[in-house]
């Protein structure tokens, strides 16, 4: 039970994740320029995959020390 508790908690972390870097996202590509806003869009969506893979493989590195 407990690390079926702990896969649902680090989903939900997971997706505050995601969702916080989408709002700061779009709360800074709101206020930029044009022009910034087409520099973001090619760098932000890389640092944005690499974050969750990143909140990812540390899940999987807790439940198999937790599983050990």
């Amino acid at each position: 039970m407990g690390v079926l508790l702990h896969i649902g908690n680090s989903l939900i972390i997971t997706a505050l994740l995601f969702f916080l870097t989408m709002m700061s996202f779009f709360m800074r590509a709101h206020f930029l320029p044009r022009r910034g806003l087409v520099r973001l869009r090619r760098i932000v969506p890389s640092r944005v995959r690499a974050r969750l893979s990143g909140t990812v493989k540390l899940n999987l590195t807790i439940l198999q020390l937790q599983r050990s």
